[in-house]
């Protein structure tokens, strides 16, 4: 998929970044939902990216990264709300 299309291509990281969790490599889903962030455009607002980035904000949440999970969790939020519109 490459650059063609960075929303599908963020949203398989997202997937494996999950999948890696859930098998208890943590730091390793961490790093895929950052690289999905990393991806996906920030502009336009798009669902993708506001999943993206609620997705990594709860792998840091998981991890016990708190205050850095709020953090990307406003920017998820601000990402969502236009893309809701």
């Amino acid at each position: 998929l490459g650059a063609e299309d960075p929303h599908r291509v963020g949203l398989l990281h997202v997937s494996l970044g999950e999948y890696l969790h859930q098998t208890g490599r943590t730091y390793d889903g961490i790093a895929a939902l950052e690289r999905a962030v990393e991806i996906v455009p920030a502009e336009p607002p798009s669902p993708e990216r506001a999943y993206s980035l609620a997705s990594y904000a709860a792998g840091l949440m998981m991890a016990w990264r708190y205050a850095e999970s709020l953090q990307i969790s406003e920017q998820a939020l601000a990402q969502a709300a236009p893309a809701v519109i």
